[in-house]
């Protein structure tokens, strides 16, 4: 939470008081002082449960469906210094046994994966993304 205009933040636990009054009064502790007559806002909000949850379905292929994934596309890319050729894989695209040629670049909603040629790369059978030096 925090005043409305300011750039920094308190973390104020959930009980049955007031949330304001919570941060005027962890202002006041953090500060010194509250200015009560201020608007306050929720930043965030975090919650925290438990609970039972069914296990993932295993993901298994046999052996003859191993392949080698084709790049959506290539780019240029410098590596060590180098300007090569490098494949781009949509990680959604890449089935579980899939093996990728180096060098590459794995491009996914939350994250870039650069992998040099002098890597190995492949999925396992849980679509994880396993990345060996040669």
């Amino acid at each position: 939470m925090r005043y409305r205009g300011q750039s920094f933040e308190l973390e104020v636990k959930y009980s049955s008081e007031s949330l304001p009054e919570r941060f005027h009064e962890a202002h006041r502790e953090r500060y010194g002082y509250a200015q009560e007559s201020c608007e306050v806002e929720i930043v965030n909000a975090r919650l925290r449960s438990l609970g039972l949850v069914k296990p993932l379905a295993e993901q298994k292929l046999t052996k003859g469906q191993a392949r080698t994934a084709e790049p959506h596309y290539t780019t240029t890319a410098y590596l060590s210094g180098k300007r090569l050729q490098a494949g781009v894989y949509r990680r959604e695209e890449l089935k579980p046994r899939t093996k990728l040629r180096t060098p590459s670049i794995v491009i996914e909603y939350s994250a870039t994966t650069l992998i040099p040629a002098e890597a190995n790369a492949a999925m396992d059978e849980a679509g994880n993304l396993i990345i060996s030096l040669r």
